[in-house]
């Protein structure tokens, strides 16, 4: 990736704000978004309805989709600043191991997962920044309620907190002076102010 650009990621949750503070800084900084498009999942409202029977197949949907869609989007990467809605890495690093946990996937298949996962990671840019949406289960049940997805309705408080829990234990191990963690109990990016100082703490950071 050349240089003079810069590669931002937003990781966080579902429901953890990361697309809303994706969109907003996509505008204050003129990064080139690339979305995340659960849409393309054909599996996931199957998944909510019976996660043991439909696990594996949305984790291997989001994680083909989303190589496919970094490959159409190579020449942004090497052309302009981009900023991505949710990393690959999320998808085995919080996602497919919260599914092993609740037993809704096995180890077996989490292995299989796992070198699908590592033979695509190197052929794909890292951030030059990783942004993440460290956000109160309270506020994430508000904020999925409010997105109105109705296969999302009752998620269990548990689940959310598990997949807060891998995340977590995959920060520990990432670079510091590449992440940076944004206390969303202190921050509300609907409000004016609080979007300028969330982009200008960015910027900062990349400098």
């Amino acid at each position: 990736m050349n240089k003079k650009t810069r590669y931002i990621a937003i990781a966080g949750i579902m429901g953890s704000g990361k697309s809303t503070a994706a969109r907003i800084l996509a505008e204050k900084l003129n990064f080139y978004l690339i979305k995340e498009k659960p849409s393309k999942n054909p599996f996931l409202k199957p998944f909510y309805k019976n996660m043991p029977r439909w696990a594996l197949h949305v984790q291997l949907s989001y994680l083909m989709n989303k190589i496919k869609e970094l490959e159409r989007e190579r020449h942004n990467f090497a052309t302009r600043n981009v900023i991505e809605d949710a990393p690959i890495d999320v998808s085995f690093e919080v996602y497919a191991k919260t599914q092993v946990k609740f037993g809704n996937m096995t180890k077996g298949e989490l292995e299989v997962y796992r070198q699908i996962f590592t033979s695509y990671k190197h052929l794909i840019p890292q951030p030059d920044l990783l942004i993440v949406m460290d956000t109160p289960i309270d506020l994430i049940i508000r904020q999925i309620e409010m997105r109105g997805r109705s296969y999302e309705n009752g998620v269990d408080p548990k689940y959310l907190k598990t997949l807060i829990s891998f995340q977590n234990q995959w920060l520990q191990s990432y670079p510091d002076n590449k992440k940076l963690i944004v206390k969303r109990n202190y921050i509300n990016l609907r409000k004016t102010l609080d979007k300028n100082i969330f982009a200008d703490t960015v910027m900062k950071k990349l400098l």
